[in-house]
């Protein structure tokens, strides 16, 4: 096997595979990228493998002899990402190390054979949906994301798409992001997809690119010019999220500009993790501002936002995670609608993204300067 290829889009490849490769596996080749170079189509073609997900990346370039190999992949990204020169090559002869030349750098690489690589899962679905925007719509969601195992349709994302949007739902069960994008085009979706996968997906995609996405058995393939991926689906039915968001009826509704609310809030959600234990974020609403506050023992702080107050069913107080609350900004961007409804549940708006965060029970006072530590009881002699 020999091939040249461009250092700089050899290693944008790599890049955007690395993270589908197992750092640990008991599969030794699972670690590996496959490099195939194909004479027939001037080809080569990347491959890897977690079992879960596979991800495969092809390049047309000058092929001198085909042939194929396994090569440990985080060794491989390391050295292309110091390399200086313009190109690579690559070559290989029999059970010999892999021989890379570029400029006058040269390294030679332990490989493995290609027989040991599992079996590489990519079906090519009957029929398929273009989506755009993919990348865009996990940023606002996928912290979301349950994490408890006994809810497996949970810790998956819900990718929804149909002739007018696309839509990625994420919910904890205390919270929940769903975010939206125009779409005009044929074909419905509706997968579980789990949270890694999708995230391996996003590190090999741009915010603009448009992909094909199709459903196969088990499997979600996701398509565009040099590049196939492949995902595990998580069977089940997501919630309905429609009917969970309408079931909010707020008593408490603004304009706010999300800006000033996050510098606000975060300053506040920083604040509230000073302590020995995180305090909550107290929520005061008025007619014409939010209020924001925390307290604990080594700090107290209070912010005021003024906001155009559109409904308001009397002054109220509620408390929120301050993760939660910092969280929010990953979700709402621009001019956001904040609504609250009477039993606390708090509902952030942009023009595309929807999120939803459930308030706590009202904490206990702990006063400026205390501790919630217990003092250790002196041993006798310690007392004398």
């Amino acid at each position: 096997m020999k091939f040249t290829v461009d250092r700089k889009i050899f290693y944008e490849m790599l890049k955007s595979m690395i993270k589908v490769v197992p750092v640990t596996s008991v599969i030794n080749e699972l670690m590996c990228f496959k490099l195939e170079a194909n004479e027939d189509d001037g080809c080569v073609y990347l491959t890897a493998n977690n079992l879960e997900c596979a991800i495969q990346r092809k390049y047309k370039t000058n092929i001198e002899e085909g042939g194929s190999t396994l090569l440990r992949a985080r060794q491989l990204f390391q050295i292309v990402e110091r390399l200086g020169g313009e190109n690579v090559t690559v070559s290989v002869s029999g059970k010999s190390p892999v021989h890379l030349q570029c400029g006058t750098t040269e390294y030679d690489l332990g490989c493995m054979d290609v027989k040991g690589f599992p079996e590489t899962v990519i079906p090519f679905p009957d029929e398929t949906v273009k989506i755009t925007g993919l990348k865009r719509l996990y940023e606002r969601t996928g912290f979301a994301v349950s994490t408890d195992k006994n809810s497996p349709v949970l810790c998956g994302l819900h990718l929804k798409a149909d002739g007018k949007k696309v839509r990625m739902t994420a919910c904890d069960t205390r919270r929940m992001s769903v975010a939206e994008a125009k779409r005009e085009g044929t074909g419905d979706l509706d997968v579980i997809l789990p949270k890694g996968n999708i995230s391996n997906l996003v590190s090999a995609i741009t915010y603009d690119d448009e992909l094909e996405v199709g459903s196969c058995g088990t499997r979600v393939v996701f398509m565009k010019e040099g590049l196939l991926f492949s995902a595990c689906r998580i069977p089940g039915t997501y919630i309905d999220t429609d009917k969970l968001l309408s079931s909010i009826k707020p008593v408490f509704v603004a304009k706010v500009d999300n800006e000033n609310l996050k510098a606000h809030a975060d300053r506040i959600a920083d604040m509230a993790a000073m302590g020995e234990r995180t305090s909550t974020v107290k929520m005061e609403l008025t007619g014409s501002s939010i209020r924001l506050s925390t307290e604990n023992e080594v700090s107290r702080g209070r912010e005021e936002i003024d906001a155009v107050v559109i409904e308001h069913g009397g002054d109220m107080t509620f408390y929120y995670s301050p993760k939660e609350i910092k969280e929010m900004f990953k979700a709402v961007t621009g001019e956001t609608i904040i609504s609250v409804s009477d039993m606390g549940y708090l509902l952030a708006m942009d023009e595309c993204t929807r999120y939803m965060a459930s308030p706590k029970i009202k904490p206990a006072e702990v006063k400026l300067g205390s501790s919630t530590k217990k003092e250790k009881k002196k041993k006798p002699a310690e007392a004398a």
